[in-house]
């Protein structure tokens, strides 16, 4: 039997959460139940600064294949003359995210521990 009207059409608008963490983990991630190919995928990502607030960014909703790779990165300022960038490669399968690299990027300081992307919500949305 197939499930009723309303709830395929709350899912394709509010999604399924496959993974969700406040604080976010910046390690492997393996996700809640699966997610399959003309499935769409959005993650939430952030910046922890060291006052303990967020920069906060999303990929939007991305069409899923097995397999993707993903550059998720984040601009700010931690001050107003010191720009910094980082980004972070990742695979996504249809149980999870792994990580295949980091980078950071400072006008003024070099890498610090606090300058890593943490995912903090993956979902999956019908198409």
């Amino acid at each position: 039997m197939s499930k009723p009207l309303i709830l395929e059409l709350k899912e394709k608008i509010e999604g399924t959460t496959l993974y969700e963490d406040e604080t976010g983990t910046n390690g492997n991630i393996t996700f809640y139940e699966q997610i399959q190919k003309g499935n769409l995928i959005e993650i939430t990502y952030c910046r922890k600064r060291v006052d303990g607030t967020f920069v906060i960014k999303t990929t939007g909703k991305l069409p899923f294949f097995d397999g993707m790779e993903v550059d998720l990165d984040i601009n700010y300022y931690s001050n107003a003359d010191n720009q910094q960038s980082i980004s972070k490669a990742i695979n996504i399968s249809a149980t999870g995210i792994t990580g295949i690299g980091e980078n950071s990027w400072s006008n003024v300081n070099p890498f610090t521990s606090s300058s890593v992307i943490n995912i903090l919500k993956v979902k999956k949305y019908k198409e």
